[in-house]
């Protein structure tokens, strides 16, 4: 199935960058499509910056917020028509809402 064919809840960007999960590299989610396509991760990171603000200061200047990020995470994980791909699941720090 086509990412254009996968039904993704309403409010997710088209990408979002992540830090992948035991690895000390970064990696682009896009919107309805599964696992993740590996960055240029020496690009994207200023000197002395960490992994994870290089992470938030790329999805910030795309307008991308936490939850997104923590949508799209799981999304590309799970499966698209999940609710945890629902932004709106999150609160503002990207943790699930009680």
């Amino acid at each position: 199935m086509e990412a254009s064919e996968v039904r993704v809840a309403d409010g997710l960007p088209k990408d979002c960058v992540i830090v992948i999960p035991g690895e000390q590299a970064l990696a682009v989610i896009q919107r309805g499509e599964s696992g993740y396509h590996a960055a240029e991760t020496v690009r994207l990171v200023n000197r002395g910056e960490s992994l994870e603000e290089a992470r938030d200061r790329l999805n910030t200047a795309c307008g991308v917020t936490r939850a997104q990020v923590a949508a799209m995470t799981a999304g590309s994980m799970f499966g698209w028509h999940l609710r945890g791909a629902d932004p709106a699941t999150y609160n503002e720090d990207g943790s699930l809402k009680r």
